[in-house]
């Protein structure tokens, strides 16, 4: 087995117990887009708790929409493995705003998620 295999079949492992999934997903979330609907558990982080380089990513991907408030206010997304992502666009209602997808990434050569980046508006 090559150090490449053993990697793989470690983050299969972590991505199939049940109970990391629950810590990693706590939250479960209903987006909606006109009449579609999506449920889903998932995290939702703030990016000032992420790697510089990345939320340069974010504010990059946040810039090409319109409509763009202040950075502090992108959200990062992650869906449970084999669950629907919610189209760009899909909003829900939560913490003291709304949460709307604006893109997702390419999917990780090692775990095969998509990170959404999200604004969350608030009134």
């Amino acid at each position: 087995m090559s150090l490449l295999d053993e990697i793989e079949a470690a983050v299969q492992e972590i991505q199939e117990d049940p109970e990391v999934l629950e810590v990693r997903f706590r939250r479960k979330l209903t987006f909606r887009l006109k009449t579609h609907g999506w449920t889903v558990d998932c995290s939702v982080t703030d990016p000032s708790r992420v790697k510089p380089d990345e939320l340069a990513r974010l504010q990059a991907a946040a810039a090409e929409r319109s409509d763009v408030r202040s950075y502090r206010d992108l959200r990062i997304l992650r869906i449970k493995p084999g669950q629907a992502e919610p189209y760009p666009g899909a909003t829900v209602a939560t913490d003291d705003g709304t949460l709307e997808v604006l893109h997702w990434s390419q999917a990780s050569d090692w775990t095969g998620q998509r990170v959404g980046t999200c604004m969350l508006r608030r009134p």
